[in-house]
């Protein structure tokens, strides 16, 4: 398999874990249920509300909050790994692209694992972000060592000038000085 091939299976796998992850930590928490507008709401929350008609934040909306910036990095980093092997970027390059995609993932990771119990997040979630994570630090091994493979062996073919080198002619007026 080509680290083009290697690069584009792993962009595509990275896309889909992190949006499966996002899609499950946006179902309700426990004790919530989906409101008519999609948000989660507490059937606690309008008896504990303040008359005022502010409503307190809930844990869920804070997790949320914390949560989605992470997502939304990683999402944003594993598309730039897709574009980059759309147009065959160079391993160096992808080498990059994914380690930075790593440390978002790392983050995310740290998040849901020191949030899941106030969070309520699934286990299932973690486990899929970590196995997740162990093939992007896979991909990102493959990747690095490709591109470090091509920094050490150089350029494919010659470089530099290849006309051969002017010469100037021997006599300024060319072969007519012979003649005289």
């Amino acid at each position: 398999m080509t680290s083009r091939s290697l690069i584009n299976s792993f962009a595509v796998s990275a896309i889909l874990a992190i949006t499966a992850a996002g899609v499950q930590a946006q179902d309700p928490l426990p004790g919530q249920t989906n409101g008519p507008d999609g948000t989660a709401t507490s059937g606690t929350r309008a008896a504990t509300a303040p008359l005022s008609g502010i409503k307190p934040p809930s844990i869920a909306d804070e997790c949320r909050k914390e949560f989605l910036p992470l997502r939304e990095e990683a999402e944003r980093r594993g598309k730039l790994i897709k574009s980059a092997s759309d147009r065959h970027a160079p391993p160096d390059e992808a080498c990059k692209l994914i380690g930075d995609f790593s440390q978002a993932e790392s983050g995310l990771i740290k998040f849901v694992d020191s949030h899941a119990t106030t969070c309520g997040i699934p286990t299932g979630i973690t486990d899929q972000l970590k196995s997740g994570h162990k093939n992007t630090e896979t991909m990102l091994t493959k990747v690095c060592k490709v591109a470090e493979q091509m920094r050490e062996r150089g350029p494919a073919g010659p470089t530099g000038d290849f006309w051969p080198e002017k010469r100037e002619p021997e006599d300024p007026t060319g072969d007519f000085g012979r003649w005289r």
